[in-house]
């Protein structure tokens, strides 16, 4: 696999591809034009030049030297009055709608480029940039793109060509929008100019990965996962995959970096699926890893994610990939996860307890533990069970059989007897409670139909137009 996206490959590019592949957005009003961008942390607004020829109709955007934005306009434009803006932006200005932050702090990671064209008319445009300088092709690849989604909206036969053009020039949403179309094939949408090929899908995807796509990385790694599409079934190369999804964009360990800051629910779902991988072993991976889906899902359920809160609950309850089992944690986490998705239910051994069954058993686990001994749930059982009857005093909750070192070594000897029973049953448990977000859920054909339509880049077009205009008029 050639792919070794890090953060210091990322600063040294000049404009930064938002998560769809796109590396600017565009919108009009009556009297302009309107482009944004993503660029580098250290860039500002003398690193950029305009150079609008009202003569040949074309724009040229350079940043640092770097030719950017370039092609033929779609319409006529007044090459005095075009405007640059580069502008920080706060952290919470990322991320999607369903998980809105309130994180004032500068973003570290890229500012946002405004660039801003007057036309002549008010007529609108349907593109920014119609075609090529010299040539048909000879554009940006992001405007190149673009062209090619409008031509294949009217069935044009050039469209298939412009985009393979724009692919071929490394633009990333272009990638994704091949595999996309080879994916589904005209036998399905008659809009799509290729028949249906899931080799090429997956090349495609690959493609896509290895330039820096976290949601490509995404899918590939499914595609191993199940061994669809003619994908070698390894569990070593999933995970690989699942990596590179991690490494993909900007960001730290710290702040789990691009597709936790933008794409949350992907990147929750990722954690997931890994620490599936990583729990069932095998297909070159070697034995189960429980401690290993402990970590991810740790990740995952520290971002609010219901099913890994739920899995992790069955492993604490056991102590299965952990020190130690934890009652009182375990029933915490298959709670949470109970309250954000009403489909799960409780595990099978807590099946039939009423709640205030189970805070029984929470309680009992907190008294125990005060007193430095660690019971399984099963045990727990037991002591509630007895301390209801009468047979055990309140004050003297101590396990029969189970102080000083004879408990120590009881807790041993079950854990090895029990280890490979341990991890059969939580297997079952874990897959047969998977809900929507099993490995089959976000199959390769819905994650690739996600594909099919590029989303802008969301930093609010309009109030930061607002914020450049004020700022022009001073």
């Amino acid at each position: 696999m050639e792919f070794i996206p890090t953060e210091a490959l990322l600063l040294e590019r000049n404009v930064i591809a938002d998560p769809s592949g796109c590396t600017y957005n565009w919108t009009q009003m009556d009297d302009g034009v309107l482009f944004s961008a993503r660029v580098a942390p250290a860039v500002d607004t003398a690193d950029v030049v305009v150079d609008v020829d009202a003569a040949a109709g074309s724009l040229s955007v350079s940043v640092r030297g770097e030719r950017v934005l370039y092609g033929k306009l779609s319409g006529a434009v007044d090459a005095s009055e075009s405007k640059v803006l580069v502008r920080s932006l706060a952290m919470r200005d990322l991320g999607d709608e369903a998980t809105p932050s309130t994180d004032s702090r500068v973003n570290p990671y890229f500012k946002i480029l405004i660039v801003r064209i007057k036309k002549t008319s008010r007529a609108q445009w349907t593109l920014p940039i119609q075609g090529g300088i010299e040539n048909p092709t000879d554009c940006d690849s992001h405007s190149l793109y673009l062209i090619a989604n409008a031509l294949n909206q009217t069935n044009d036969p050039a469209a298939l060509k412009h985009m393979n053009t724009a692919a071929d020039k490394g633009s990333i949403a272009a990638m994704l929008k091949l595999a996309a179309w080879y994916e589904i094939g005209r036998e399905e949408m008659k809009d799509i100019p290729v028949s249906k090929s899931e080799d090429l899908a997956l090349q495609w995807h690959k493609r896509a990965g290895s330039a820096g796509n976290s949601e490509a990385c995404y899918i590939i790694m499914t595609a191993h996962a199940s061994g669809s599409h003619k994908a070698e079934k390894s569990f070593f190369l999933a995970l690989q995959w699942s990596s590179a999804a991690l490494m993909c964009g900007y960001g730290t360990d710290e702040d789990g970096g691009a597709m936790a800051l933008e794409q949350p629910r992907l990147y929750q779902t990722l954690l997931f699926q890994t620490g599936l991988l990583l729990m069932e072993g095998g297909f070159g991976i070697g034995d189960p890893k429980p401690d290993g889906a402990v970590a991810v899902w740790n990740s995952a359920a520290e971002q609010g994610h219901a099913q890994s809160c739920w899995n992790l609950g069955i492993f604490y309850l056991n102590g299965f990939g952990l020190p130690e089992p934890n009652v009182s944690m375990g029933i915490s986490l298959i709670r949470s996860g109970m309250r954000k998705v009403k489909e799960l239910s409780l595990p099978p051994q807590l099946t039939g307890m009423s709640e205030s069954a189970i805070d029984a058993l929470v309680h009992m686990d907190e008294e125990m533990r005060a007193q430095g001994n660690v019971l399984d749930i099963e045990k727990l059982k037991v002591m509630v069970a007895m301390k209801g009857a009468g047979q055990l005093s309140p004050a003297s909750t101590k396990p029969p059989s189970q102080t000083g070192s004879g408990k120590a070594e009881t807790v041993k000897r079950n854990n090895r007897r029990r280890e490979k029973e341990r991890l059969k049953k939580l297997q079952e448990k874990t897959s047969t409670y998977s809900g929507e977000e099993s490995m089959d859920a976000m199959s390769w054909n819905l994650a690739v139909r996600k594909s099919i339509g590029v989303a802008v880049i969301g930093v609010g077009l309009f109030g930061l137009w607002k914020a450049f205009k004020t700022m022009g008029s001073t």
